[in-house]
């Protein structure tokens, strides 16, 4: 482990900031990561950013702030993920299935008070979504033609 501009970097090129993680703590993180940074008790994860508990970074597990995380579960804040599940305020997001509360997402389903979605089915109190099938419990639902 070496200190560099205020980075504990391993040999995995994974990463903790040095204000918020002991040299000990960033050993201990870095047991079976690659190429993350602020991961905080990660498994086999590769390319993560601040993830807390994740597992294979394709399947992760009560995340916060997760990029490019892929089958997520119960995760905060993602962006750009796919196939996630039961996920809170994540944007951008393709294929999910039972979040709330999510922005500029597309093709989801079951998904409940999102904004601005599309091509998503069964979704419920949802905001301004466009192409949508049987989305007819959101608000300004549009169907393009």
């Amino acid at each position: 482990m070496k200190k560099l501009n205020g980075f504990w970097i391993d040999e995995n090129n994974n990463s903790w900031h040095a204000k918020n993680c002991t040299e000990e703590q960033s050993v201990k993180y870095s047991e079976s990561l690659v190429d993350c940074i602020n991961c905080v008790d990660c498994k086999d994860c590769i390319g993560c950013t601040d993830c807390v508990y994740c597992k294979d970074c394709k399947y992760c597990e009560d995340c916060e702030d997760c990029t490019d995380s892929r089958n997520c579960t119960d995760c905060t804040g993602c962006t750009d993920c796919k196939y996630c599940t039961d996920c809170t305020i994540c944007e951008d997001c393709e294929d999910c299935i039972n979040c709330p509360v999510c922005i500029d997402c597309t093709n989801c389903t079951g998904c409940i008070y999102c904004r601005d979605c599309k091509d998503c089915t069964d979704c419920i109190n949802c905001t301004d979504c466009i192409n949508g099938t049987d989305s007819r419990n959101c608000t300004d639902y549009t169907q393009e033609m």
